[in-house]
C-alpha cells in the first residue's frame, strides 16, 4: 500500500503502511504539532513542500488543502501515477 499525506495531524509509520510519503507546508501548524508529539518520527518519511504563503497567518493558511503548496504536490503525484 502507498500512502501520501498532506498536512496530516498524525504521522503514519512506514512499518504499519508500507510506502508512506508525508508532506507539510513550511508553516503548517498542524504538521508541526504532529512532528513534536509523534513517536513515529524516525519512520515517518516526512518532507517539507518548500511552500509558504508569506501571509502573517501562514500557520493557519498554509494548512488548507487549497494552498498552492499542497495543490502543486497533488498535481505532481497524480501526474506521476498516470505516467506509470
Amino acid at each position: 500500500m502507498s500512502v501520501l499525506t498532506l498536512g496530516s495531524a498524525k504521522l503514519l509509520s512506514e512499518q504499519d503502511y508500507g510506502n508512506v510519503a508525508q508532506f507539510s507546508n513550511i508553516y503548517d501548524l498542524v504538521s508541526h504539532i504532529a512532528r513534536i508529539t509523534s513517536s513515529n518520527l524516525e519512520s515517518a518519511n516526512f518532507h517539507y513542500s518548500g511552500y509558504s504563503s508569506g501571509n502573517p497567518l501562514s500557520f493557519i493558511m498554509d494548512h488548507f488543502i487549497e494552498s498552492d503548496g499542497y495543490v502543486d504536490l497533488l498535481k505532481e503525484h497524480c501526474e506521476s501515477l498516470l505516467r506509470q
